[in-house]
Formats: structure tokens, sequence, C-alpha cells
């Protein structure tokens, strides 16, 4: 489903506390807070790449927390990374991790993302199907995503991005960068993913 006015507002609401510059395009990451997921490798990535930091802001959607300390061992190393890593490259009022949300923010961060010519990354180790994949095409937003996984086939068929290695740091954010900055490829994945998202269907991928 599409966002409406109000999923926007709410997600404005959600990251205005983190962001210095929120006009700045969005690169959207929306994950589990566990390794293979890879999200300290995406704000590693982004932290060491300056064009791409000045560009762009970084939110991401780590799951539900109470605090940095509450969840299971793996959430809580998760997030002590992240922001670890958020301080050691100093990136704060560019990274956004809000600690809650709901179905209507996050609808609302997939419009405000593409509305700000943004994308969505998925940096997973390894995606075994890529839902929000999929999700980023229903709001017409271009892609980075993993080339380990159900992402290939799915960024294959629609055309709507570009696949990195996600162990390979400096490739993801030189890609980010290059997709962010490159108007014409971009246009493009936008037109990939309005016309062919609708394609995309269990039957089909089940066939495939």
């Amino acid at each position: 489903t599409r966002a409406s006015a109000d999923d926007r507002s709410a997600a404005r609401a959600l990251v205005a506390p983190f962001l210095r510059h929120a006009d700045k395009p969005m690169i959207l990451a929306i994950a589990r807070p566990v390794r293979k997921k890879n999200l300290a490798g995406l704000v590693d990535a982004y932290g060491r790449h300056p064009a791409l930091r000045e560009m762009a802001n970084l939110v991401i959607l780590p799951g539900l927390r109470q605090s940095l300390e509450s969840g299971e061992s793996e959430q809580v190393s998760v997030m002590r990374e992240l922001v670890d890593l958020i301080d050691r490259h100093d990136l704060h009022g560019s990274v956004a991790y809000p600690k809650n949300h709901d179905c209507a923010a996050v609808r609302g961060l997939y419009a405000l993302a593409a509305e700000s010519r943004g994308i969505f990354c998925n940096p997973a180790m390894f995606e075994p199907f890529g839902l929000t994949i999929l999700e980023a095409g229903v709001h017409r937003l271009p892609v980075v995503a993993t080339d380990k996984g159900g992402p290939s086939d799915i960024v294959g068929d629609i055309g709507h991005g570009e696949l990195v290695d996600p162990t390979d740091h400096d490739a993801l954010a030189a890609t980010i960068h290059h997709l962010l900055s490159d108007h014409k490829t971009y246009d493009a994945c936008v037109r990939n993913a309005d016309r062919r998202i609708g394609e995309v269907t269990w039957d089909r991928y089940a066939d495939q």
C-alpha cells in the first residue's frame, strides 16, 4: 500500500529529531538488528565516503527496542556497534535510527525517500528473498541491494536498482553514490519500478 499524507507526516516526525538537514536525499534501510543484515556495514560504508555523507542522510529502522541495552544479546551488540560507528565517523545529525515505528511510518519513509530522490538499501550478507526490495518498488524507490540471494532475481526482473557485494564497504558506498548522482540511471530505475512491480506475483516467482 502506498503512503498517505498522514503516513508521510508520521515519518517526518520519526526522523526529525535526528537529522540536521532533513531535506537531503534519504538512504533508507529497514532490517532486524542481527549481524547477517549488515547494518553496521552500511553505516561504515556511509561514514567512509565523504561525498555520500555530504549528499544524503542515512535512515535505519533497526527493529523495535526500549533502549540500546534491551532485547536479545545479538540485538544489543548490533545496536552498540551502530552507535559506535556513528560516533566514530562523527555522523550525528546525518543518521537517524529511531527506536519505535509503526506501519504508517514505514510507508511514509518509503514515500519520503522516493520524494527526496533517495534510495533503499539492503546490505545483507545473504537475503533469502527480499520483501523490502519489492516494497521499495511499490513506492517507485530505486534500490542498492546485496548480490547474495533473492534480491538478484528481484532486481533482475524489475530493473529498479544495482547489486553489490555487501562485504565490500567501499563498493557499497560507491554504488549508492553513483545511483544518487547518475540522474539518467536513477530515472530509469523509477520508470522500471513503476512499469514492472505489478508483474511480480508469488505464483510467477514460484514458477521461476
